[in-house]
């Protein structure tokens, strides 16, 4: 289908978008795009330009892409070997001192799985409800037969959903394993999240990889969305959603969760620990009194670590993290549920 579409580009409409500048041996005139003159500074009669020869541009445009169609065919029929390699790249890296650098590299080659498969059954599902059959004398073969494959499609499955069951069973075994690395991933990724406050002190450059291998699948998520002019509130935007099953791995929603929770861990340590520090040291019957004055110490010990998070912590994040606004919030919460019970 993308063969077809990049051969039928500029067929109809010999405009110059598409074409591009070949320099040529005559008088240093070359074939140029946009219809702009190149090698000689005056404009020549003589300059060859791609839009007076639609033929020579289509051919050219073909032989141009057909090489991507190819490289993409190819790492279509990769994908397992690829999954297998990742996954012994991030098995190895464990517990090394390079184990962060190494989820952020695996992350980087497993989002390209993941962008090829989901742009697949787009293209796949939008070229079978595509309506467009009409075919005229100036066609090309080549999209003469393309439609009239669709047309018999259509006509061996008649709903819509016939057609999209198709096209997941077809990418069904390239999704698992490429979703079932996605887990594995994800699983170390929060593995290092969870000891986020510890590993931002001690790796600062450990934990900004780490921050790196979650945004990779944000970014790729956005530019996908952007690439389509997808809008949330849309109704086309609704209707594809609905239509295509594959969305990018959510990193950073369970990265936040885990950040949180790692928060919150550190923030009944300190409370756990300060309450037995006072009961070793008080006396007989001011127990109420030493608890209650551990709880005070305990949650100004908390709200001054801010400091702390500002300045060695939050630098590692995005600052759409909001990484210090995450930490007053998780101490409030502990802090306040501390009081109260003390109460």
């Amino acid at each position: 289908r993308e063969l077809v579409t990049y051969i039928s580009s500029g067929y109809k409409h010999d405009g110059f978008e598409n074409g591009f500048a070949a320099a040529t041996s005559a008088g240093g005139t070359g074939i140029h795009e946009n219809g702009q003159e190149g090698g000689d500074d005056e404009a020549d009669d003589s300059g060859l330009r791609l839009s007076d020869f639609p033929r020579l541009k289509r051919a050219i445009n073909a032989r141009r892409n057909i090489f991507r169609c190819f490289r993409e065919l190819e790492f279509f029929s990769q994908i397992p070997l690829t999954c297998d390699i990742l996954r012994e790249e991030l098995h190895a890296g464990e517990w090394t001192d390079n184990e962060w650098n190494t989820i952020r590299n695996v992350c980087m080659e497993h989002v390209k799985l993941e962008i090829l498969l989901v742009e697949a059954e787009a293209g796949m599902k939008t070229w079978l409800d595509d309506d467009d059959d009409l075919d005229d004398e100036s066609s090309m073969p080549s999209i003469r037969s393309n439609r009239s494959l669709k047309r018999s499609w259509k006509g061996k499955y008649a709903s819509a959903a016939g057609r999209h069951d198709v096209v997941d069973n077809f990418l069904s075994q390239h999704v698992k394993n490429v979703w079932e690395l996605g887990d594995e991933i994800r699983m170390r990724i929060l593995a290092g999240i969870g000891s986020a406050f510890t590993l931002a002190l001690e790796n600062p450059a450990g934990m900004v990889a780490l921050v790196e291998a979650v945004e990779v699948y944000e970014h790729a998520a956005e530019q996908y969305r952007a690439s389509h002019h997808k809008d949330d509130d849309d109704d086309e935007s609704l209707n594809t959603t609905t239509k295509n099953r594959l969305h990018f791995t959510n990193m950073r929603a369970a990265a936040l969760a885990q950040l949180y929770q790692d928060f919150e861990l550190r923030g009944l340590g300190v409370f756990r620990d300060i309450h037995m520090q006072a009961a070793d040291m008080a006396e007989e019957g001011d127990q109420l009194n030493s608890s209650f004055n551990a709880v005070m110490r305990a949650a100004t010990e908390l709200v001054t670590e801010i400091d702390v998070v500002k300045n060695q912590m939050a630098p590692c994040f995005a600052p759409h993290w909001r990484v210090e606004m995450l930490w007053s919030t998780c101490v409030a919460h502990v802090c306040s549920n501390q009081i109260i019970q003390q109460i």
